[in-house]
């Protein structure tokens, strides 16, 4: 019996994480002053959901707080949950209601630094926003993902054969995602590290 069970738990392990068809972009549809706890009471208590709606949320001074591994579906896209990583920013919405872009410039470096990150993790996965995916009519996130972001995060990409993109903002920092050093590190460095790691090790 102990035998069986080791057995199942290895297999559990191995077969653990999802194929990853997406990494999909959203706003949480607030103003900046939303809090991280209150939009997850708002997820579990007003819409019922047992996961979170989102892997990690990016609040406005851009420090990520990780909700879910991603071998974990959340509730980001309903039909695209399954096989999607699904980052969110505080934002979106003005303080009229109103759609609008009001990323700050700490969540758009993070943005790229996570998109970056999970494309070269998973470099066969589309890079979108909610409003993208098929049969979605939102604004989410408030941006063109495809135009705004993607150029950042592609470059950010070492192709085998060719040189590194020496050029790219988190080149210095993409280099530490595998021995996960954070030695000579600003503070917001090394919380990005460690939230990457949270989540995917």
């Amino acid at each position: 019996m102990l035998r069986f069970s080791y057995l199942m738990v290895v297999l559990f392990n191995q077969s653990i994480m999802r194929k990853i068809n997406r990494i999909v972009f959203h706003c949480t549809a607030t103003t900046h002053k939303a809090t991280v706890a209150g939009i997850k009471k708002y997820w579990k208590e007003v819409r019922g959901w047992k996961n979170p709606g989102c892997h990690i949320l990016i609040q406005p001074n851009g420090i990520p707080v990780p909700l879910a591994h991603i071998s974990q579906v959340v509730n980001g896209a309903q039909g695209f949950n399954h096989d999607s990583i699904h980052i969110f920013y505080i934002g979106g919405v003005d303080s009229d209601g109103e759609s609008v872009d009001n990323r700050t410039p700490e969540q758009i470096q993070t943005q790229i630094f996570l998109g970056t990150a999970f494309h070269r993790m998973f470099p066969k996965a589309d890079i979108c926003g909610h409003r993208d995916l098929p049969k979605v009519q939102k604004d989410c996130p408030c941006f063109d993902v495809r135009t705004d972001l993607v150029p950042y995060i592609i470059g950010g990409d070492l192709i085998p054969g060719e040189a590194p993109l020496v050029d790219h903002p988190f080149f210095k920092l993409l280099q530490r995602l595998k021995s996960w050093s954070t030695e000579g590190l600003t503070p917001y460095e090394e919380k990005l590290i460690s939230v990457f790691k949270e989540v995917t090790e």
